[in-house]
């Protein structure tokens, strides 16, 4: 009798798999009418905040803890902004 699911009193969970439901999933980030902003205001953001835009500071993860779906769907959101920013460089490159 193997346990799929199990809370110690540390209050650690222990799953076999978790399954959230991630409306809308971010692939609206491909969408044109999308708005990534620019490298520079990226880059400002970051120097004044430490810490990526739609994230909140880690103190604030510290003191209020994650919510798993809103951190899966920022993650994602980003990863595939990075995915814009890669595409858009590179054809930069190339039309040297």
């Amino acid at each position: 009798n193997e346990e799929v699911f199990k809370v110690t009193n540390e209050g650690m969970v222990y799953a076999r798999e978790i399954k959230v439901q991630l409306t809308p999933f971010p692939d609206y980030v491909f969408d044109e009418t999308y708005e990534l902003i620019s490298i520079d205001s990226l880059s400002s953001f970051i120097d004044t905040n430490n810490h990526l835009p739609l994230f909140k500071s880690a103190k604030e993860y510290e003191n209020e803890g994650v919510n798993l779906v809103d951190l899966t769907k920022r993650q994602q959101e980003q990863i595939e902004a990075l995915v814009r920013y890669i595409i858009i460089l590179n054809a930069k490159i190339n039309e040297k």
